[in-house]
């Protein structure tokens, strides 16, 4: 055999290897996304929850998903693919471009509201009908990338990093030019939506020569009648820090997803756009012993999940959060891109410094609104027959999950443990 033969033989080989790959990966793109996303979610909630057990937290994945995978396509360090494919659980040979091109495709900013017109029948009466501007059912990603490159300098950004992101993760790159990017020029680039996090003005995030921002915009109203013939009463939520007299909602009396075990009972409430599914944990067990077991067992709520008669009792409540979650993505395993970027930035030593989160969160008789802020720095150097209807009662610390209804990611995470913590005049923690 010639010389020229094994060369041809070898590439035969390594053709069929990466087909075989590929083959494997087949159609598991999206589901590994969403999987990964909520894994990751649920682990860094848990995590998170355990610096201050007694407060209320909510953390937005997709958003910080958006960030990582996008990090992780692009790397040159297997040690950053790796780290990353650990901590949500994706396999060696998934390619996230096109699945989260298909995912984002889904969230798209809603449309200005149309002008007020006079219908030709309220011209002919004379009557002045009241022009009505409802804000539309939306989800939304906006995800942005500021940069600084100065006039005479070296562009910081890789270009197929560029070309790249802006196909497949939506990004729109904005160059600062000679000033740093602040927060006034990452309103101006993705508009007035929601607020950014107050760590964003910090020493950490502030000198940065890059900063990465994904937001994450829910705008839904409960579907059907869930809500809309209950009538707003008073209630008592068993806060850890005492008795909190609150809004109490009832849903009407319907099918829903209804989980229950020795540990948790579990119901999903339904909106147009998203759902919202509340874990209650058992009498006696503790909301951190719950938290560690929907990380350990991913899979555990939903394959509990079967429709049932039933109905849910639950507090108007609002979260106004934010944190520093470099630490605890550390802790999770996510180390090398604080350490380097290279295939993201063509500057040597580059790094991120930090990633920030702020959401606020309303949920009451209409639906729920909630806004996400994720922004990092970089640093450059049928009822069954005998079947009892449940009652959930959402009156002491619960967990809930916020999933987009078409893909089933998960939007937001959080726990309510004191609604008494957002309420209007009340000190933010």
């Amino acid at each position: 055999m010639t010389k020229r033969s094994l060369t041809r033989w070898g590439t035969v080989v390594v053709l069929a290897c990466s087909a075989l790959a590929a083959q494997e990966n087949a159609g598991k793109g999206l589901p590994a996304l969403v999987d990964g996303s909520e894994r990751f979610g649920r682990s860094l909630l848990q995590k998170k929850h355990s610096e201050s057990p007694e407060k209320n937290i909510v953390l937005a994945p997709l958003s910080l998903t958006v960030v990582f995978a996008a990090i992780r396509t692009h790397s040159w360090s297997r040690q950053t693919t790796g780290e990353i494919d650990q901590a949500f659980g994706w396999s060696g040979g998934l390619r996230l471009g096109s699945p989260m091109r298909m995912m984002l495709s889904i969230f798209e900013r809603p449309a200005k509201p149309a002008p007020c017109r006079e219908s030709p029948l309220t011209k002919r009466l004379g009557v002045q009908a009241p022009c009505r501007q409802e804000t539309p059912e939306a989800e939304w990603v906006t995800n942005t990338f500021l940069y600084r490159d100065a006039p005479g300098g070296k562009n910081p950004v890789d270009e197929y990093f560029q070309e790249s992101a802006k196909a497949n993760f939506a990004f729109i790159f904005v160059n600062t030019g000679n000033h740093a990017p602040d927060a006034e020029a990452l309103r101006k680039a993705r508009g007035p939506v929601g607020a950014l996090p107050k760590v964003a003005a910090d020493p950490v995030l502030g000198p940065n020569d890059i900063w990465i921002s994904s937001g994450m915009h829910v705008q839904t109203a409960w579907s059907g009648n869930t809500f809309s013939i209950s009538e707003p009463h008073s209630g008592t939520f068993h806060a850890p820090a005492g008795e909190r007299q609150v809004t109490l909602l009832d849903s009407e009396m319907a099918e829903y997803l209804y989980a229950k075990t020795s540990t948790f009972e579990a119901a999903a409430l339904p909106g147009y756009l998203a759902y919202m599914i509340a874990v209650l944990p058992a009498p006696g067990v503790e909301i951190t012993q719950l938290e560690q077991e929907l990380a350990a067992k991913p899979a555990e709520l939903d394959a509990l999940m079967q429709r049932q008669i039933g109905v849910v009792t639950m507090p108007v409540f609002d979260i106004d959060y934010e944190s520093h979650l470099s630490p605890i993505i550390q802790a999770l395993g996510i180390r090398e891109p604080f350490r380097g970027l290279e295939g993201i930035t063509t500057i040597k030593n580059s790094r991120l410094t930090d990633v920030a989160q702020k959401i606020d969160i309303h949920v009451d008789k209409q639906g729920i609104r909630a806004n996400a802020e994720t922004v990092a720095g970089i640093v450059l150097g049928g009822l069954m027959a005998g079947q009892q209807p449940f009652h959930v009662v959402l009156d002491r610390p619960f967990l809930f999950l916020i999933r987009d209804q078409t893909t089933n990611a998960l939007l937001f995470i959080g726990v309510l443990m004191d609604p008494g913590e957002g309420a209007p005049g009340s000190a933010k923690k």
